[in-house]
């Protein structure tokens, strides 16, 4: 597969389609094994080890949904979690409170549902309890959600990944990155069959 790298020094937003993280020390493995599950559909798929530890990142002209999809279709061993990207934007805190009310106005039906918003920072000086904590904001007086604390209490996850000059958000419902959580459901649910 010649499209796969190991160290991309300026993550762009372009074509920017899912940020993996990886077990520990197994990012080339984990590039290998979503490359597999790709590249029979996107073969200009390029996918390039993060400059922070265990973040791998996907590119690709097919969609952030369709390369979800691809990957827990048959789960990577190699994979922690994984979050497509539905809005990229510069780590800027005002621009990423605009994306984060733009993608809850466009995917949300309802504002009364309850979101959990999480946020990891990678490179950048940013506050991950900050960040939080002014989208909750956000959200609460925009009427757009209610934003809640305890994970185990939301219906959705509004996930931020900083890496640093860009910021990707994402709606999930709860738990939906977790690809061992989602591996477990699918053996549950076998011998329940």
């Amino acid at each position: 597969m010649k499209n796969i790298g190991y160290v991309n020094l300026n993550p762009t937003c372009r074509n920017l389609k899912a940020i993996i993280t990886t077990l520990p020390g197994k990012e080339h493995l984990a590039i290998i094994e979503v490359g597999d599950a790709i590249f029979p559909h996107d073969p200009e798929v390029v996918i390039v080890r993060a400059p922070y530890p265990h973040v791998i990142l996907v590119y690709s002209r097919l969609s952030s949904w369709n390369i979800y999809g691809l990957i827990i279709a048959n789960p990577p061993a190699s994979v922690n979690r994984i979050v497509p990207v539905e809005e990229c934007v510069s780590t800027d805190i005002n621009k990423i409170l605009r994306s984060a009310a733009n993608l809850l106005r466009r995917r949300l039906r309802k504002s009364s549902t309850l979101i959990h918003v999480s946020c990891t920072c990678r490179g950048t000086n940013l506050s991950k309890s900050e960040v939080e904590k002014m989208i909750a904001l956000k959200l609460k007086e925009d009427n757009l959600a209610i934003p809640v604390i305890r994970f185990r209490d939301a219906e959705y996850e509004l996930k931020v990944e900083v890496l640093g000059e860009i910021t990707v958000l994402s709606l999930l419902p709860k738990g939906m990155d977790n690809v061992k959580r989602i591996i477990q459901g699918k053996m549950r649910w076998k011998v329940m069959k």
